[in-house]
């Protein structure tokens, strides 16, 4: 079974060839120089029923509102300021004219939240299933810096500026039917359906000369840490009791005996940054965070030269845990 990584390998292969005006294939966006100190981020998303969401517990608006987020996300990823959107979509005859009512407001709902303009597109039939497709573009303000995976240095730390496995876990509750009127569980199922993107967070970092690599977590830390080891040329040790948790999730992973690790290492769709740092100005950017924010991104481990090594430590012994990164090619929603 062939993978996603396989097949951007192959199309980066046979494509990509970087010029001073253009950097592609292989980062959260791609990068057009168009004028001098002037880029043009663009990213696409695809969200396909059965394997990105289930229209039994997805909501039309929250369907709608997700597909712009998590290109948002994208943009915030490089540092950069969203404001283009194109949608493509293909609906089946089933679905209702009040359910395409209910996704245009999501989607209108998530573009006025960023100062988004939708300027087109294309729609279509399918024979069954519902996909959509967004093409977004940003840029970059003025004094701003585009944050690549490929700039991780030895010896950074490395940051998330979220809790973690919050969203993997609501998808669990969302599949098994769990109580509606649980507040821990309503939290966690949100964090799934309706995630935010952190476009303010992502500016304020692509100013900062001290943070390296960046890009939003999506698929889970052991793959998209993997990511920035793999275009950096470096290694990473992870420290999983540094890892943070909300009190939702730790509540709950009690209740139903989850493994509450392999939640937070490899659960997808938490859309928080990802960053490495220089050490010696780490205190330093955390307060100024803080200060900017009212609340603080976490540390939890460093960049190291063990080329394409990760590893992940317990209590300072190193542990295997049990890593199951989502697959796009062989997991359903």
């Amino acid at each position: 079974m062939y993978s996603e990584q396989d097949i951007i390998k192959k199309l980066r292969k046979s494509f990509f060839h970087e010029t001073s005006d253009i950097y592609g294939i292989g980062d959260d966006c791609a990068i057009i120089q168009t004028r001098e100190e002037s880029q043009l981020l663009i990213t696409t998303d695809n969200l396909c029923e059965n394997i990105h969401f289930d229209l039994e517990y997805t909501k039309p608006y929250q369907l709608g509102h997700k597909s712009i987020i998590v290109n948002v996300s994208d943009i915030a990823a490089m540092g950069g300021l969203p404001q283009y959107a194109q949608i493509g979509c293909a609906l089946p005859q089933n679905i209702s004219s009040d359910w395409v009512d209910d996704f245009i407001t999501g989607i209108k709902e998530a573009c006025q939240l960023h100062n988004i303009h939708l300027t087109g597109g294309d729609t279509t039939a399918s024979a069954q299933h519902v996909f959509i497709s967004i093409t977004m573009l940003g840029t970059m303000p003025p004094h701003h810096h585009v944050k690549l995976r490929r700039t991780a240095q030895n010896n950074d730390i490395i940051c998330t500026t979220k809790t973690m496995g919050d969203a993997s876990a609501g998808l669990h509750l969302l599949k098994q039917k769990k109580g509606a009127n649980n507040p821990h569980v309503q939290k966690l199922i949100e964090r799934h359906l309706c995630p935010k993107a952190q476009v303010s967070e992502g500016l304020w970092l692509s100013k900062q000369t001290h943070v390296h690599a960046m890009m939003d977590m999506s698929d889970g830390l052991c793959y998209d840490l993997k990511r920035i080891v793999e275009a950096s040329g470096c290694g990473a040790v992870i420290n999983i009791e540094q890892i943070p948790l909300s009190n939702a999730l730790q509540k709950l992973a009690v209740q139903e005996r989850w493994d509450i690790s392999s939640l937070a290492l490899s659960g997808g769709e938490d859309y928080s940054l990802l960053f490495t740092c220089n050490a010696q100005h780490f205190k330093n950017l955390q307060k100024n965070f803080r200060k900017e924010f009212s609340y603080d991104f976490y540390a939890i481990g460093h960049i190291t030269s063990n080329k394409n090594q990760i590893s992940y430590l317990k209590n300072g012994i190193e542990i295997t845990p049990n890593l199951e990164p989502y697959q796009h090619f062989s997991n359903g929603c």
